[in-house]
């Protein structure tokens, strides 16, 4: 029977288990700060751009600048509205990313939980055989042994 040997959590190592060798994909503590951080600050700017391109669209529209023809103010607060909206583009592909790569890793080591809990089952299930096999022999008599 094989040796079990699990690595720390999150240390990248990898983990030794009924002979075969897997990477270790649950993440550490600090990476989920990490992650959280990174998605609150997201969200944040992405908050900030949607407020920034909702005064300039209510100073475009309010002005009535589409509808005078294009003055130069007008074409400055377009370009605005245009670089608002690249911004909240970019701020929630990289939050999706940022979540994509979580739920990748979530399930990773949703996997390796389940390999080692098919693992335990299979060593329990064993156990109670070689138990029931020594039972089975203790209480075996024979002439011999009367």
């Amino acid at each position: 029977m094989a040796a079990t040997a699990n690595s720390s959590v999150g240390s990248g190592k990898s983990s030794v288990s009924a002979g075969k060798t897997t990477p270790s994909v649950i993440p550490s503590p600090s990476a989920l700060n990490a992650l959280q951080s990174f998605l609150t600050s997201s969200v944040e700017n992405h908050r900030r751009s949607t407020e920034s391109l909702i005064a300039s669209l209510e100073k475009l529209v309010g002005d009535g600048g589409a509808s005078k023809g294009k003055t130069s103010e007008a074409t400055v607060l377009e370009d605005k509205c245009l670089s608002h909206f690249q911004a909240m583009k970019y701020h929630q592909r990289s939050g999706r990313r940022a979540v994509d790569a979580a739920e990748k890793a979530a399930e990773g080591a949703r996997g390796q939980v389940e390999d080692m809990g098919m693992v335990l089952q299979n060593l329990l299930y064993e156990k109670a055989h070689l138990l029931r096999e020594i039972r089975r022999n203790r209480d075996f008599r024979t002439r011999q042994l009367e």
